[in-house]
């Protein structure tokens, strides 16, 4: 009887969490293992950069669908992945602009916006790809 209830809360619980996440930028986030959130750009108050972050690594939330679903590569993942960023000292030297925003732990954040809108944050793209501080980020992304 045990076994029972327990198999009908854990299916109960499943599928209102799937139907708590109609939005698809969420659900791949949430099944990647990432945090869904939208950093307030500094200086506003309802200007938001939508973003999946795993630990300290923050990455826009398009380019992240895009690239699970699709396997599409923006221009903020290319240079993560290929390595060029590492050597990077700002988003400038990037071919980036430069983005402020505060997460929600309040932790100010600098993110890199690259010319097709894509973001990632500074500090990953400099430790780079396959950098344990970005152990978490690059599991999402596989």
């Amino acid at each position: 009887m045990f076994k029972k209830i327990l198999i009908l809360m854990v299916l109960c619980f499943s599928s209102s969490a799937a139907m708590a996440n109609p939005n698809p930028w969420m659900r791949v986030c949430r099944i990647a293992e990432g945090f869904f959130q939208g950093l307030v750009v500094e200086g506003t108050k309802d200007q938001f950069l939508w973003t999946c972050s795993f630990d300290n690594s923050f990455v826009g939330a398009d380019e992240f669908f895009v690239y699970k679903t699709d396997k599409k590569i923006a221009l903020s993942l290319n240079a993560y992945l290929s390595g060029v960023s590492s050597t990077a000292s700002s988003c400038e030297s990037l071919n980036a602009t430069t983005v402020r925003a505060e997460a929600i732990s309040g932790q100010m954040i600098t993110m890199c916006q690259f010319a097709d809108g894509s973001l990632l944050d500074l500090s990953s793209l400099k430790s780079g790809y396959k950098s344990p501080l970005n152990s978490k980020l690059d599991r999402g992304l596989n």
